[in-house]
């Protein structure tokens, strides 16, 4: 919904998430590098018959041996490695069906031997053996120390997790897709807080694009703007209250449309109960609305801290990063419309 750039104290938190990935895990937990090496026995012992094998090894061979880098790799460097790994493996290879024996194979090629052979989908088996579903657990943390406690999407719903049980109660969605960017699939910068409602409804769609998070420097854009219909609060009916989902510009209407299409957007903002909420908001905010501040302002110039006013109406410190708080960037949008900051 609006991307962040990315900070010193964010490269911090994905070096902690990268350093502390299944540290703590027990001895018999098989290690993303461990299983990747697995893998490649796999591949040299019970697939003769596979086309290009020694591709397929290589493939592997490169993600261990650059491994911890990708865990922090940022997304413009995303292209580069993609090319560098295209080179090796054309992403229709990367469907093929391999034949394994699982994540832990025993040291000894005898004992091997007697092992099931089972199959799998290449890009799958990288993926289970890197452990993204696994991953979660140390990413929200580093998501709370950056200030992202909503899904990055709808800004409406929480990304809920419990610090005492150590549990994570929403899933992270990737901006470039495992079937294509396998090496990338436990990758910080790759991986977006999501609620579940819009992580279902982005799997409707298969045509969709992954919206990008992070940005390495400059300002990130906000492409997209709030806008309510003040006519319809002067109406005193809460449940009348209509949000629109706009585009800033013009040339972003095509994306704004998708994107609320996607993500249903103007459904959620514009739920009933939603409504009556926005209604109470949007009143806090339209108490203010101009005469206050700006008759301040007038008998005592330079006195009206409107961000602090903003602050004491609504709760909200600033309007840079929108995920720390629910609809936070629907309160700014509406707020910067009454010109309270």
């Amino acid at each position: 919904m609006k991307q962040i750039v990315i900070t010193p104290e964010i490269e911090k938190a994905a070096q902690a998430y990268a350093d502390g990935l299944f540290a703590d895990k027990r001895s018999d937990f098989v290690q993303p590098l461990k299983g990747l090496q697995n893998l490649i026995t796999d591949l040299k012992e019970v697939n003769d018959g596979l086309a290009d094998r020694d591709k397929y090894v290589e493939y592997v061979e490169r993600i261990i041996k650059e491994y911890k880098g990708l865990l922090t790799l940022k997304p413009t460097k995303f292209k580069e490695y993609k090319d560098e790994y295209d080179k090796i493996l054309k992403e229709d290879r990367l469907t093929v069906t391999v034949k394994h024996r699982g994540r832990s194979l025993p040291d000894s090629e005898e004992e091997r031997k007697g092992l099931a052979v089972k199959s799998g989908v290449f890009y799958e088996e990288i993926v289970e053996r890197m452990h993204y579903k696994d991953c979660r657990q140390y990413l929200a943390p580093q998501m709370k120390v950056i200030g992202i406690n909503t899904c990055v999407y709808c800004n409406i719903y929480p990304a809920l997790s419990s610090a005492t049980r150590n549990e994570v109660y929403y899933p992270f969605d990737h901006y470039k897709p495992k079937s294509k960017y396998p090496f990338l699939c436990t990758c910080f910068y790759n991986l977006n807080p999501i609620c579940p409602e819009c992580n279902g409804h982005k799997l409707d769609d298969d045509e969709k694009k992954g919206y990008q998070l992070y940005v390495d420097s400059g300002k990130g854009r906000d492409p997209f703007v709030f806008e309510i219909d003040r006519r319809k609060i002067e109406e005193g009916n809460p449940e009348s209250v209509e949000v629109n989902f706009k585009a800033r510009v013009a040339a972003d209407k095509t994306l704004c449309d998708d994107y609320n299409k996607w993500y249903r957007i103007e459904d959620y903002y514009n739920d009933t109960a939603v409504r009556r909420d926005n209604y109470q908001m949007i009143r806090a905010i339209d108490s203010y609305r101009g005469s206050y501040a700006d008759a301040t302002e007038a008998s005592l110039p330079s006195i009206v801290d409107r961000r602090k006013l903003f602050l004491d109406v609504l709760g909200v410190k600033d309007d840079e990063n929108i995920f720390t708080d629910l609809k936070k960037k629907l309160k700014v949008d509406t707020a910067k419309d009454a010109r309270l900051i």
